[in-house]
């Protein structure tokens, strides 16, 4: 038997375009492995720099459709520290309800419409609707609830854009936070009843460990304060993550990669953030995980589906918490422009996502650097195909594709995310 090569020209149900190539040898064992990311960049930070700070957050909330507030708010977060910007109480809570918006729409849409057909054994959704449409809805309730909140507190569904340096253009009346207290309860018999269906669903068993990375802070399951700690042993501010993190490109991707100092790869998002901060969950989502017998830190990268499970009622039930402390006053908030340079972290959906910006006296950006989760990611899936071909090599081509696309479907990984910026280097 000769050396071959297993590809997927196209992944399916994820977002953006990319592919997959195994080069196998003779006895079907992995030589190479390669995510091909073929869509073309998009650059951002190129498009910023010259614009005016207070303009950029809403120009790289264009990034990603799916999460586009944590681009915002990280942006925010960033030009707040460079001109001495404090958010108030007010401010952080709902910031981080809008955050948690997020979590429910893209968790939504992972879980139940691209993840779940994998796992009931069907190929698309609309074959997994026809004979499990209550669950559909309940995902479609769920996704829903957060696009509501966004909607609310951004003006828009998607790409919302009242969020500003040190607060929001317009703060919404108190009744209409009532009001999404109220329909926040009632999302919560859903997504237990999901958790409970989807947590005992059959998924792939996983031998071998993993470094996690995430935020953590003290007092609460950290979205956008703290510090990025790993399972490794690291905790790094802001400021110091690309000291540890390294980017890099490789000729076969529009899309950088990333590595520990030192080369390790490592994994962001959901699985890793319940991992490194399970006993922060909201108390209802650690007593359900308890009932269910669901413990942590799990290295099986196919139980993401129950992190995000596990994190969309943690979204709901701490949604409701920080909106009924939110006291709602007017503010009005004054700054003066100053040159300086700083960083910042927050949980998007997928992952740690970073921040940097240099602005001048005029309040111009000189620099922008970003690294979404995804790219974070990219090496570490395919650390994960080469852990994983050896145990399913034996599979006939069609289904050992679909079995490595499924892998990489886990991760949901957002491609047009990480091909926003390409560095070029001459021979």
């Amino acid at each position: 038997m000769c050396p071959s090569r297993l590809s997927v020209d196209s992944l399916t149900r994820v977002e953006g375009e990319g592919g997959i190539e195994i080069d196998l040898d003779e006895q079907r064992r992995p030589l190479d492995v390669r995510i091909n990311i073929f869509e073309p960049p998009r650059f951002f930070e190129g498009i910023v720099r010259g614009r005016r700070c207070e303009e950029i957050a809403d120009l790289v909330a264009r990034i990603c459709g799916l999460c586009p507030v944590t681009y915002q708010l990280g942006t925010l977060m960033a030009l707040e520290r460079i001109l001495g910007v404090t958010a108030s109480r007010q401010v952080r809570l709902l910031r981080k309800v809008f955050i948690l918006s997020q979590y429910l729409g893209s968790h939504g849409v992972h879980v139940f419409f691209l993840a779940l057909p994998d796992y009931l054994g069907y190929h698309n959704i609309f074959e997994l609707a026809g004979e499990h449409r209550d669950l559909v809805n309940r995902g479609l309730r769920l996704k829903k609830i957060g696009n509501d909140i966004a909607s609310l507190l951004g003006a828009r569904e998607i790409h919302p854009v009242t969020a500003v340096i040190g607060g929001f253009t317009k703060l919404p009346p108190r009744r209409l936070l009532d009001d999404l207290i109220v329909q926040l309860r009632g999302r919560q018999d859903d997504a237990l009843a999901a958790l409970e269906q989807i947590a005992a669903l059959r998924r792939p068993a996983w031998a071998g460990g993993r470094i996690y990375g995430a935020l953590y802070h003290p007092e609460e399951y950290a979205v956008d304060e703290g510090v990025w700690r790993t399972s490794s042993g690291l905790s790094l501010s802001a400021d110091e993550f690309t000291d540890h993190v390294e980017e890099y490109q490789v000729p076969y991707s529009n899309a950088l990669r990333c590595r520990l100092a030192g080369g390790a790869y490592y994994m962001v998002g959901p699985l890793a953030r319940v991992s490194l901060n399970f006993e922060q969950l909201a108390p209802e989502t650690l007593r359900a995980a308890s009932r269910l017998n669901l413990s942590f830190p799990d290295y099986n990268p196919f139980d993401s589906i129950v992190a995000r499970l596990l994190e969309i009622m943690h979204a709901i039930e701490m949604s409701i918490k920080y909106l009924e402390a939110v006291p709602v006053s007017g503010e009005s908030l004054s700054y003066d422009i100053k040159a300086g340079a700083a960083a910042s972290l927050v949980e998007a959906p997928r992952g740690t996502l970073y921040h940097r910006f240099r602005i001048d006296d005029r309040g111009l950006v000189q620099e922008a650097r970003i690294i979404p989760p995804t790219t974070q990611n990219l090496s570490r899936i395919e650390q994960d195909l080469r852990e994983m071909a050896p145990q399913i090599s034996c599979l006939p081509d069609e289904e050992l594709a679909r079995a490595c696309e499924v892998a990489v479907r886990n991760y949901d990984p957002c491609i047009s995310c990480a091909t926003h910026c390409l560095v070029t280097t001459r021979s």
